[in-house]
């Protein structure tokens, strides 16, 4: 049970290092002009140009910070032992839901200011 926790606290890690870079990246440096290969593009973010645009630069704090709070996360999970079989349960959830956060924020965020106007 202890070896699972620290290798589900080492994905925890993982994933929000890789979510930092990328988040940093979209934040700092986003894609200029719509596209169908790289960026945050669904359809919503899609619909304009200044769509487009707040919705990289938007997704990209999300997601940096939700990447800083798993890092966080993972490094206070490494000291605790697996008290019962949720040490794999959680931290999967964990992964699950900072992932999908910053999506469901971006889109709620580009439905208040976007959706309006047109």
């Amino acid at each position: 049970m202890i070896i699972a926790q620290h290798i589900c606290s080492f994905l925890l890690g993982i994933v929000g290092i890789i979510h930092i870079p990328l988040g940093l990246w979209m934040w700092k440096c986003p894609p200029r002009r719509i596209n169908s290969y790289i960026g945050y593009r669904t359809r919503r973010s899609m619909k304009s140009q200044a769509a487009w645009d707040f919705a990289q630069v938007y997704s990209g704090k999300v997601l940096f910070y939700c990447g800083i709070a798993l890092a966080v996360l993972a490094l206070l999970c490494l000291p605790v032992t697996a008290v019962s079989g949720f040490t794999v349960f959680i931290p999967t959830l964990l992964v699950l839901a900072f992932t999908m956060l910053p999506l469901y924020l971006t889109e709620r965020k580009l439905k208040t200011q976007f959706d309006q106007q047109h």
